[in-house]
């Protein structure tokens, strides 16, 4: 996914982004593990037959990683 940085997000270098289905699980999974996140899982898309959500976190050298989830939206 390419897009324009959200504020506090726009340094160089890469996003690496992990797919998954249930990002306030995964989110509360890490978080028990000692991950401490940027961002609280936040909607930044509603498309035609689904969302997307991205909750943003750093690993120990400073770069940034995000989850990102794609909940499809129910008829």
């Amino acid at each position: 996914m390419l897009s324009t940085p959200e504020p506090g997000f726009d340094h160089p270098g890469s996003v690496l982004y992990f797919a998954v289905e249930d990002i306030q699980h995964m989110r509360d999974s890490l978080t028990s593990r000692g991950i401490r996140f940027r961002t609280e899982p936040h909607k930044i898309a509603t498309l035609a037959d689904r969302e997307v959500w991205l909750a943003d976190f750093e690993d120990t050298e400073g770069n940034t990683l995000a989850l990102m989830s794609e909940p499809r939206l129910r008829p």
